[in-house]
């Protein structure tokens, strides 16, 4: 009685690697960004609706805003200039709403006023773009052992083929002298 055990190894496939991505944005101030005040977003609508219906009024009622409700962090020097800024913008929108030059560039100061309002509420952090891959995880390995007993004697390995000889070294016969030649 012969007793045979079998093993059988199964492998998962291997998962793909993760990646985690972190994007963290940066404001980079320019002397255009300094002369439109970041407005809590009521503030922002009030210079907005003035914008629209007295063009300049507004942008001259943003600049007094920077004061007491606007702009976040900028220092006093900071928040004067953007002050002088929109008062003297204020009045030549104001002076230019004849030729519709002044509306238009009011309404454009509205909508500024709105979309700076986001910044009155953020902390401004740094661009931070972090990209990490994780390896695989080890695949896991499952064994299946079985037993079986009676089972019939392996057959025997075939012998091996009987290796050729190499060929013989090739010669070549001694040639005869040409005429002329000395031997």
């Amino acid at each position: 009685m012969a007793m045979m055990n079998n093993t059988t190894v199964v492998m998962a496939p291997a998962p793909a690697p993760t990646t985690t991505t972190v994007v963290v944005n940066q404001k980079q101030d320019n002397c255009c960004r300094a002369a439109i005040p970041a407005l809590h977003i009521a503030g922002a609508a009030v210079c907005c609706i003035f914008n629209i219906f007295i063009p300049g009024f507004g942008t001259i009622l943003a600049g007094f805003f920077v004061f007491c409700c606007g702009n976040p962090g900028m220092d006093m020097a900071g928040k004067f200039m953007t002050c002088c800024l929109n008062w003297w913008i204020g009045w030549l929108q104001l002076g230019t709403s004849v030729i519709l030059i002044g509306w238009i560039w009011s309404w454009m100061w509205s909508c500024a006023f709105i979309a700076m309002s986001a910044d009155y509420h953020s902390s401004g952090g740094d661009t931070t773009i972090v990209t990490t891959s994780a390896p695989a995880p080890a695949a896991p390995i499952i064994v299946n052992n079985s037993s079986m007993m009676a089972a019939p004697a392996p057959a025997a390995a075939p012998a091996p083929a009987p290796v050729a000889a190499p060929p013989p070294a090739y010669s070549q016969p001694a040639a005869a002298p040409m005429p002329g030649q000395v031997a």
